[in-house]
C-alpha cells in the first residue's frame, strides 16, 4: 500500500487525494461529452464538477465523522481537522446540493443535466475506491481464506480503523467481549493483525462501478425520457454498496450499517423515479423546421 505518492518534509500528497483528483477529471470529461450530445452548455461541466468536488469532500468528511460520534466527543478538534475518512453518501448528498444550486443559478434544465452526470458519477466513484485500495485506508472487509484476500499492513490512522492493531478475530460477528465497549461501534470490537488476509472490498466496488458504467454508457442513447438515467443510476449504485457492506467493518444500527440504510432508501427512490419517468411520453429529437426562402424581388413589367 502507498499512503503518500510524495513525502518531502512537510509536503505530503496522498495517493487517495491523487485518485480523487483523477476521478473528478475523468468524470468532468465524460460529463462534458454528454452535455454536448444533449445539446446543453458544455461549460456547465467545469462549474458543476468544481462545486460538487469541494462540497462533496466536505459532506463525505462530515458523515464519516458522524458515523462514530464518540471520537468527536473525546477530541473534537483533532477528529474534525486531522482524523476521519470520507463516506460516499455524505459526499453524494452535499455534492448533489451543490450541483442543483449551480444548475439553478445557470438556469439550465435540472433533470437533463443530472441525467448527463449519472454515468460520469459511476466512474468517479470507481476512482475514489481505487484511492482506498492503493492507500490502504481501512475500507476493507472481514477476514477471508479466499485466494484474492489481501493484507492491509499500513493503515491510515482514522477513527473506526484501529481494528488491526492486535488480537486476531476471524468469526462473524467478530466481537471480543474483553475489548468490546459498545456492540454498535465495530472499531472497539474488531481486532485484526496486519498479517490477516481480508476481503479487498474496494476492489469489489471498483469492478462494480466500471461494469455499471459500461452498462449505462451503452444504454444512454436509447434512454429517451428525462430522469430515467438518474433513476437507473440510483438503483444500480445502491445494489453493490448494500451487498459489500455485509462484509465491511462498519458500525451497525438495527443490524445494518448506515450506508446500507441509505442505500435501501436510494434504491427505492430510484425505482420510483424509473416508474414515474416510464409513464411519461418518450422524448423526440427536435425536428428541423424548414425555412421558406425569402421571396425574390418582383420582376419589372415590360412596358409595351
Amino acid at each position: 500500500m502507498v499512503a503518500y505518492v510524495i513525502e518531502w518534509g512537510w509536503l505530503k500528497i496522498g495517493s487517495y487525494g491523487v485518485m480523487m483528483a483523477l476521478g473528478f477529471l475523468a468524470a468532468w470529461y465524460l460529463f462534458r461529452l454528454e452535455l454536448g450530445r444533449k445539446g446543453l452548455d458544455t461549460d456547465l461541466a467545469s462549474r458543476i464538477t468544481f462545486n460538487a468536488a469541494i462540497w462533496g469532500v466536505i459532506g463525505a468528511r462530515l458523515l464519516s465523522i458522524l458515523e462514530e460520534p464518540s471520537h468527536v466527543i473525546d477530541n473534537p478538534l483533532k477528529t474534525i481537522l486531522l482524523e476521519g475518512g470520507l463516506t460516499w453518501y455524505g459526499g453524494l448528498a452535499a455534492g448533489a446540493a451543490a450541483t442543483i444550486y449551480t444548475i439553478r443559478k445557470a438556469k439550465a434544465p435540472i433533470m437533463q443535466v443530472i441525467d448527463a452526470m449519472s454515468p460520469a458519477a459511476l466512474v468517479g466513484y470507481a476512482f475514489g475506491r481505487g484511492g482506498c485500495l492503493i492507500s490502504g485506508d481501512g475500507c476493507y472487509g472481514i477476514a477471508t481464506d479466499l485466494p484474492w484476500g489481501m493484507q492491509f499492513p499500513k493503515l491510515v490512522e482514522t477513527p473506526g480503523f484501529h481494528c488491526m492493531q492486535g488480537g486476531a478475530i476471524a468469526s462473524w460477528p467478530p466481537i471480543d467481549p474483553s475489548t468490546c465497549l459498545d456492540p454498535s461501534d465495530l472499531s472497539t470490537c474488531l481486532r485484526y493483525p496486519p498479517d490477516v488476509h481480508v476481503h479487498p472490498t474496494p476492489a469489489y466496488e471498483i469492478l462494480a462501478g466500471l461494469l455499471l458504467f459500461a452498462l449505462v454508457w451503452s444504454l444512454r442513447k436509447r434512454i429517451n425520457r428525462t430522469g430515467l438515467m438518474f433513476g437507473l443510476f440510483l438503483v444500480l449504485q445502491a445494489i453493490p454498496r448494500t451487498l459489500v457492506e455485509f462484509i465491511r467493518l462498519n458500525p451497525r444500527y438495527a443490524g445494518l450499517s448506515l450506508s446500507q440504510w441509505v442505500s435501501i432508501g436510494i434504491f427505492f427512490v430510484g425505482l420510483w423515479l424509473i416508474w414515474y419517468t416510464s409513464r411519461q411520453a418518450p422524448e423526440t429529437a427536435p425536428t428541423e423546421v424548414a425555412v421558406e426562402p425569402e421571396p425574390k424581388g418582383r420582376k419589372r413589367r415590360r412596358r409595351k
